[in-house]
């Protein structure tokens, strides 16, 4: 939450926040990952974190408490048209064991999750946009 006085200081550290952002697929492509990570679980076993549904992951970043970001991405998303996500299969991330659904028309998903990380105070954890992974990473 932002101080009400910005021009005063603060004699204690201020709170810093990891944030992540998502976009839900349809109800059905979620059904369809929580089948497959069903069958891979009694195939091979996963861990807990491996619970968490399909989704696209658009950024994640560090910000302090006195970031307004639901502002920021606000901003960063004002205007937004829909617009057809297509997912073609999966794949892994190269150097991780996480699986991730291949979406195969990035380029306005990578808009927006640079306009995300682009607005004022919110850093940057991963270099490169992360798309629907399947473990939650």
């Amino acid at each position: 939450m932002p101080r009400k006085n910005t021009a005063q200081l603060t004699l204690f550290p201020e709170t810093k926040y990891e944030y992540h952002v998502f976009v839900s697929p349809p109800k059905n492509v979620i059904e369809d990952v929580a089948g497959l990570k069903n069958k891979l679980k009694s195939m091979i076993g996963m861990a807990p974190y491996n619970e968490t549904p399909a989704h696209i992951t658009l950024a994640a970043f560090d910000a302090y408490e006195s970031a307004d970001v639901k502002e920021n991405i606000r901003n960063a998303v004002s205007g937004l048209k829909s617009f057809p996500i297509k997912i073609e299969g999966y794949d892994t991330f190269a150097n991780s064991n996480t699986l991730h659904l291949k979406v195969i028309n990035p380029e306005t998903l990578d808009d927006i999750a640079f306009s995300i990380k682009s607005q004022k105070r919110l850093g940057n954890r991963h270099g490169k946009p992360a798309y629907s992974t399947l473990n939650g990473k």
